[in-house]
């Protein structure tokens, strides 16, 4: 799937504190659920192991020595979960993939942290990113703490200038996208491209459609609206997007790079928390970042199209909450400091932060490392950056994100393999969705 590419091209060249994204499923998980916990233990699932990892661990051990830190490393299935929670032997703090938050809600195996963060002088809620705390809250509380990501459009400004175009305005209707991409896409004395105006647009239906302010999933996600005419538009324009710009997406070159200097390709759709480091990581190069084009008729304000990938939660049938909220609070605060640190001090100069949701701790990195940046336009990248992050367009997950996956990889395929329409692929994905939905529900009912 061209995103996962683009995605893994991207995370590769972001820096250590990221790897939490990248790396949660390298390590292994225990098949076997945990042991009940000791009153001093917090029992941890998930996350990878690197310098940053250990960092975090030893320095929480130093700053809460009442605490005795066991971890299960690895992304733990919800098989697992379930299994543990149904054994009464939940881990005391969970770091998950953002689909299984709204199973566990359904299924009532997660504890507000209400309880907990009212009673601690260190947190502040109202100084959590507002976006982070409407997706992690249900019914007036708070539940998930996850990570906050965006969906922007990347574009090289050199390229953007060499075909007579403002490289301070990147397009912001699908006529416009066409026209730039036409513009700065290139070919050789023989006719051969060498240049892409765009890499693709396949894989990203999803966020086109939120950019025109469709969502595919209500807040529950157990209701289904894919198939409307709204999705019918994006997905009709990215079938005929390559075919209009330079004949079909067989006619790329297949040397492809990404960022540098001279690289082949003008403009990116990728993500706003792993873009920018990689274009902070090729020296010389200068991008600009904006919004996702919308259809033209579509005169709403345009907003970044964001997603949380992981995240926190306390579990119920855990022995020692109080210990997991600890671990929360502290990684978002004094932890991230540390990922931060061991990334500034790789590239001092041209060092891009990781996006903190919790304003204080981001006044801290800000205060510590970003004096030393001296690219002019990495800065002026998170400017933007930040402003749009006070403008969000949240993509809700699915309640069977992992099937549901396969369902919509299953009728792109057919969509871009043109043997079936847009509109008979989106009914037959509305439709397996509902029924894959209606099944979970029936089949994960917890009492």
């Amino acid at each position: 799937m061209k995103k996962q590419y683009l995605l893994g091209l991207v995370i590769i060249l972001a820096l250590p504190a990221m790897l939490f994204l990248s790396s949660c499923g390298n390590g292994s998980v225990s098949d076997e659920a945990p042991a009940a916990a000791a009153d001093n233990t917090v029992n941890f699932w998930g996350w990878g192991n690197n310098q940053a990892y250990d960092q975090y661990y030893n320095n929480f051990a130093r700053d809460f020595p009442q605490w005795r830190l066991v971890r299960n490393v690895g992304q733990v299935p919800f098989s697992e979960i379930m299994s543990a929670y149904l054994s009464g032997n939940m881990p005391d703090v969970l770091y998950i993939d953002a689909k299984y938050f709204k199973q566990m809600m359904f299924s009532q195996m997660l504890r507000p942290m209400d309880e907990y963060f009212l009673e601690d002088r260190q947190f502040d809620i109202n100084k959590l990113n507002s976006t982070v705390v409407t997706n992690g809250s249900r019914d007036g509380q708070f539940y998930f703490w996850g990570d906050l990501n965006g969906a922007a459009l990347f574009y090289n400004k050199r390229h953007f200038s060499a075909a007579g175009l403002d490289p301070e305005s990147p397009p912001k209707t699908w006529t416009e996208f066409i026209e730039y991409a036409k513009a700065c896409s290139r070919r050789d004395s023989n006719g051969v491209l060498n240049q892409l105006g765009l890499w693709d647009m396949e894989g990203f239906e999803q966020e086109f459609a939120a950019a025109y302010g469709q969502n595919w999933f209500d807040s529950t996600g157990t209701v289904v609206t894919i198939d409307n005419q709204k999705n019918r538009d994006v997905f009709n324009f990215s079938l005929n997007f390559l075919d209009e710009i330079y004949g079909g997406r067989d006619n790329r070159p297949a040397n492809v790079t990404f960022g540098a200097e001279f690289g082949n390709v003008s403009m990116i759709v990728s993500d706003i928390n792993t873009s920018i480091f990689a274009t902070s990581g090729f020296a010389g190069t200068t991008w600009g970042m904006g919004y996702l084009p919308r259809p033209d008729h579509h005169a709403a304000e345009q907003k970044l199209v964001g997603r949380t990938y992981f995240g926190y939660c306390l579990p119920h049938r855990s022995n020692n909450p109080a210990g997991g909220w600890d671990w929360i609070r502290w990684y978002f605060t004094n932890g991230l400091v540390v990922g931060e640190k061991i990334k500034h001090d790789q590239t001092p100069t041209r060092f891009s932060p990781f996006i903190n949701t919790y304003e204080p701790t981001k006044a801290i990195v800000d205060e510590l490392f970003t004096s030393s940046l001296t690219d002019a336009n990495i800065k002026a990248m998170l400017d933007l950056r930040d402003e749009m992050l006070q403008n969000v367009f949240m993509i809700e997950h699915p309640i069977t994100s992992v099937v549901f996956d396969e369902l919509y990889s299953a009728a792109r395929a057919e969509i871009w393999g043109r043997t079936k329409t847009v509109n008979d692929a989106l009914m037959e994905l509305q439709r397996y969705t509902e029924i894959r939905i209606s099944d979970w529900l029936n089949e994960n009912t917890v009492d």
